[in-house]
């Protein structure tokens, strides 16, 4: 059982090893998954810690936090997946999880991706996920196309549900859509990368409100899915960048790198979507971007965002954004304020 604690550490409260994922529940409390640190619960006034770790030497790290329909919170942990229910959690662990080849697609279903390779136990080879109805579990194989398995560290890195109900998978290669019948396969055969352009190394994805895919990688920045068409979104409004992360060779300069020293938006590690419909970027080193449909606009110290590497956003119920690092800031469509 999660074990807890109090603490109050200063001006900004939360103790923090990195926030990697926020959630706010049906009460109004904000839930953060870090780094090193578990999971955190802040009521308004106080920070409540639970312990996730998985065995002695497990992590006690929170990957991300999702809702199911009737608002229970659960997060991805090192012991699987946990729920709250109303007083502590309750582990669901992912070893020996029955395999099903049933990939559908339902109302209130939740998925989790794998983390750790020990729960792929007695299925080696298999890449899947991990599908639930709130009380069951099952592992669902992706039907990885054969040229990408030549990649053992194959692993789905990310997932989104989008507003037509696809469920899109992110791994390193590849992006992967499953609309309940068909599997639609984004990867660098589809894109046509080769050296010069850079390769896939996706780090997230997320599916807006208007139906379009994001794409964030390590190296060749953003991927942009509009229905049919896909395109560099970084490279479209010059700010990519040559680097050795593109996965490509240095002598060749792409049309829309930006001039040397000025910034850029190659390296991204998160998405997400303000109250107004903005998207915005977290990059490492590279502070924030936000694109509102016509200009792309980057926020650094300078305008009071002092992270230096952007884990999540969330859009809370006050229609702020909540942006995720070491430290959680606050922007009201106007500053920025660290509120944890």
């Amino acid at each position: 059982h999660a074990q807890l604690r109090f603490q109050d550490n200063g001006p900004h409260g939360m103790h923090n090893a990195g926030v990697r994922a926020i959630h706010e529940d049906r009460q109004g409390h904000i839930w953060f998954g870090t780094h090193l640190d578990g999971l955190v619960r802040f009521d308004g006034r106080s920070y409540t810690y639970f312990d996730v770790r998985g065995g002695d030497r497990g992590l006690n790290r929170v990957w991300r936090i999702t809702a199911d329909e009737g608002g229970t919170p659960w997060f991805r942990t090192a012991r699987g997946v946990a729920r709250f229910d109303g007083e502590r959690l309750v582990d669901h662990p992912f070893r020996n999880t029955p395999r099903a080849e049933d990939w559908t697609l339902a109302p209130g279903d939740l998925w989790f991706a794998e983390s750790d390779p020990s729960e792929n136990a007695g299925r080696a080879g298999e890449i899947g996920i991990f599908r639930s109805d709130g009380e069951t579990f099952a592992f669902l194989p992706i039907p990885v196309p054969e040229h990408l398995r030549t990649d053992e560290d194959f692993a789905v890195v990310g997932m989104w549900r989008g507003n037509d109900a696809t469920m899109w998978l992110a791994t390193w290669d590849a992006v992967i859509g499953y609309d309940g019948e068909t599997f639609t396969v984004i990867d660098d055969e589809r894109l046509g990368h080769s050296d010069a352009t850079g390769y896939l190394h996706v780090k997230c994805m997320y599916a807006d409100s208007r139906g379009r895919v994001w794409i964030g990688n390590n190296g060749i920045g953003v991927i942009l899915v509009d229905g049919d068409t896909i395109t560099n979104f970084t490279q479209a409004h010059g700010v990519g960048r040559r680097d050795r992360r593109s996965g490509g060779s240095l002598a060749h300069p792409q049309p829309g790198d930006a001039p040397e020293g000025a910034p850029s938006l190659h390296r991204v590690f998160s998405i997400g979507e303000d109250a107004s419909g903005h998207i915005w970027f977290g990059t490492t080193g590279q502070g924030a971007w936000r694109y509102d449909g016509t200009t792309l606009r980057q926020f650094t110290e300078k305008d009071g965002l002092d992270l230096e590497h952007i884990a999540a956003f969330y859009s809370d119920r006050r229609g702020d954004l909540l942006i995720a690092g070491t430290g959680v800031y606050r922007f009201d469509g106007t500053s920025f304020e660290r509120v944890h």
